[in-house]
């Protein structure tokens, strides 16, 4: 079975197999002729078409796909981001917190002098 046969119904198509499909619609097939000829319905190429089709200038097209893989990508680092952002303001409180906690042994601790500095003079 070549690539491009037709393939039973349910059956998931790689993106080799998509991107030819695209290819020839671009290249002048009519998507009923596609449809028939590799088994693939009409809704489904053209929504090949949409995901597969560049957009943008040609040196650096992306696909509707591929945008939303980079959209989908710049939201789980900005959500790293965050919380990353909140575990610093943590270890920020925790620290404030250890060095009040230091100064208050500290000061308790330290010994008290041996004379009055307000009553030398």
């Amino acid at each position: 079975m070549s690539e491009l046969e037709r393939k039973p119904a349910g059956k998931k198509y790689n993106d080799d197999f998509k991107k030819t499909i695209v290819d020839l619609y671009h290249s002048g097939s009519p998507v009923k002729e596609l449809s028939s000829e590799y088994g693939v319905s009409e809704v489904t190429i053209y929504k090949w078409v949409k995901d597969f089709t560049p957009i943008g200038s040609e040196k650096e097209a992306l696909t509707p796909k591929e945008l939303a893989e980079i959209q989908k990508e710049n939201l789980r680092l900005k959500q790293e981001v965050e919380i990353l952002n909140i575990l610093r303001l943590v270890v920020q409180a925790e620290r404030l917190v250890w060095t009040t906690i230091f100064y208050i042994v500290e000061v308790k601790n330290r010994p008290e002098p041996f004379w009055d500095l307000e009553s030398v003079s």
